[in-house]
């Protein structure tokens, strides 16, 4: 019942992404100097954000980065495990 409900939510929607580069950037400023950095993102969507902070990440260091997302919505779950 409730992912029903949630489901109804979420449709017709538009992805929400304003804050998708600060984010990113926040991450790449918060890895200066580590060898490993995990990133759990609640609400992951199709996983896009955590991509996105990977590559931001990758970009200045050889880091290792290990990425974690949480959804209920199995398009998204789908999309995210590509």
């Amino acid at each position: 019942m409730l992912r029903q409900f949630l489901t109804q939510l979420k449709a017709n929607t538009v992805e929400l992404n304003y804050g998708r580069d600060i984010i990113a950037e926040w991450a790449k400023d918060y890895s200066h100097g580590l060898k490993a950095l995990s990133v759990l993102d609640i609400g992951m969507g199709s996983g896009t954000d955590l991509t996105k902070i990977r590559s931001k990440i990758k970009q200045q260091a050889d880091i290792d980065v290990r990425l974690l997302g949480i959804d209920n919505y199995g398009p998204n779950i789908e999309k995210a495990k590509q």
